[in-house]
């Protein structure tokens, strides 16, 4: 499991860590709010790869709405995934740096 988030984005509640803004390489069933948004997803290239960008959205720790972006990949070897988080009134600005960060990956 991989989280990136700045220290800021990492709110304490209920004892539990939760994630405002940043990626997580992970699901877990502590958020059961989260909805799908999208009714298809939309295509995406990942690292050369084709994957698919499904929207959901659910409650930020940090108050008010969050957009959850799913980026599936499939690989030979298995499925990769990340989740990108912001808060639904940021998330346009940080449209750029989760593209950098999708950029960024390279699959071995």
């Amino acid at each position: 499991m991989v989280t990136i988030a700045p220290r800021d984005g990492l709110v304490k509640q209920n004892g539990n860590t939760q994630i405002g803004h940043g990626a997580i390489h992970h699901l877990h069933g502590d958020n059961p709010r989260l909805q799908v948004t999208s009714k298809t997803p939309r295509n995406v290239r990942v690292a050369g790869s084709s994957g698919l960008i499904t929207m959901m959205a659910s409650d930020s720790p940090l108050g008010g709405a969050q957009t959850d972006v799913l980026v599936t990949v499939m690989r030979p070897q298995r499925l990769f995934y990340m989740v990108l988080i912001a808060p639904s009134q940021t998330y346009g600005p940080m449209q750029d740096v989760f593209q950098q960060m999708l950029d960024s990956l390279t699959f071995q």
